[in-house]
């Protein structure tokens, strides 16, 4: 049905491709429509080489553009306008049909092309990643940088033939910044899919007498809490001494950072690892308890956490923000603690009196719940409906 172009931009610490995308596009490719990677990165070469691995071993060809992080924010801007280059000629090669440009700086890229005629484009708007970067890198709302890459946001949500988003939320704010005249019908929400697998590694051994072990996947920056996070895992561990906190991030640095500040004296129970995606899964489904916290922002409107479905398709319960992504039906299912990180008795309560108490049974809730809200069948389906209609 389709030759499409995903056009991503990425630092090394990232693994969206592997971990999110190409399931997605694995189960895409089964209807028709043939996925195509054109990466921008600064990732080292063994990075790259082993992205394009992953790619070309389920049929995806795959080119990597390098970021020029020279200039400042001269680098990556000029990086983008010259990407326009790489997308006409990956066009040219692979014979291109649709592009599929995920966030800004890809977005900015795709404007550039001048002639886009008889291509479709479908603009992944991901989320609010300008916005982002004012409430919690300390970009100004009313700097040039800030005003550029709202224009370029509300330029491809006018030209775009599709619109992908995240939640509900989303689309009313991106319709508006576009302006009149932009169809409301135009506009999806996806999922982040996620492949269910059998569940290897869980602990089966466990008794209301053993400490649990917490954990925490995905990135480390302020956004995330992580001296809330660890505030909640002390905690904890002052009623079950024997308890582990695992770590499993390629920000690691960033959070030696946040334990080094913290003053903590005994850090021999906490545990830092970056993983490959492939071998997430594993790991968490020998935890027992995950924690999700994000700071509440206007930017958070957009997002669906991915690590949601990891962590319950590890069968592990959550401590989390409610409202960051669709928790209400979590909350419910009572798989999901809301916390900001300052209850800290009631988290201690819940971890030893209701995730604890029968961890079994437990596991299985969260199971159930992340393959029926987290598939990466239902995600495929989602896409479908976006690129038949």
């Amino acid at each position: 049905m389709s030759k499409c172009l995903f056009i991503t931009w990425d630092g090394p610490q990232t693994s969206y491709i592997e971990g999110l995308f190409l399931p997605i596009f694995e189960g895409l490719s089964e209807h028709g429509h043939q996925f195509h990677v054109l990466q921008f990165t600064w990732a080292d070469k063994e990075r790259v080489t082993a992205t394009e691995a992953r790619c070309r071993a389920i049929g995806v060809p795959y080119r990597a553009v390098r970021i020029s992080r020279r200039l400042g924010p001269l680098g990556p801007l000029m990086t983008a306008i010259r990407g326009a280059r790489h997308i006409k000629k990956a066009v040219r090669d692979w014979q291109i049909d649709t592009l599929m440009p995920r966030s800004l700086m890809p977005a900015l890229a795709t404007l550039w092309m001048r002639d886009r005629s008889g291509i479709r484009v479908i603009f992944d708007a991901d989320g609010f990643a300008v916005d982002e970067r004012v409430d919690f890198a300390g970009l100004s709302p009313r700097g040039l940088n800030y005003r550029i890459m709202r224009d370029i946001e509300a330029q491809m949500v006018r030209v775009a033939d599709t619109v992908l988003t995240r939640s509900e939320a989303a689309i009313p704010i991106l319709q508006a910044r576009a302006g009149a005249g932009t169809d409301l019908s135009k506009y999806y929400v996806v999922t982040n899919g996620r492949k269910i697998t059998p569940l290897v590694g869980f602990r089966d051994d466990l008794d209301n007498s053993r400490a649990p072990v917490i954990c925490y996947a995905g990135s480390i920056g302020a956004q995330y809490c992580p001296e809330s996070m660890l505030d909640v895992a002390c905690a904890i561990r002052a009623r079950l001494p024997d308890l582990e906190f695992r770590i499993f991030s390629a920000d690691g640095d960033n959070m030696e950072k946040v334990i080094a500040n913290s003053g903590l004296r005994d850090r021999s129970w906490i545990k830092i690892e970056r993983l490959e995606p492939q071998d997430v899964l594993t790991h968490l489904a020998a935890c027992d308890v995950a924690i999700s916290l994000r700071k509440p922002a206007f930017s958070t409107q957009g997002v669906a956490p991915i690590k949601l479905g990891d962590y319950l398709l590890a069968g592990l319960p959550i401590i989390g923000s409610a409202g960051v992504g669709n928790t209400r039906p979590l909350i419910d299912a009572g798989v999901f603690l809301a916390s900001d990180g300052s209850n800290e008795d009631e988290i201690v309560d819940w971890v030893i009196h209701r995730v604890m108490k029968d961890r079994a049974a437990m596991r299985g809730t969260c199971r159930d719940i992340g393959e029926a809200q987290f598939s990466i069948s239902g995600s495929v389906a989602r896409y479908l409906t976006s690129f038949n209609e």
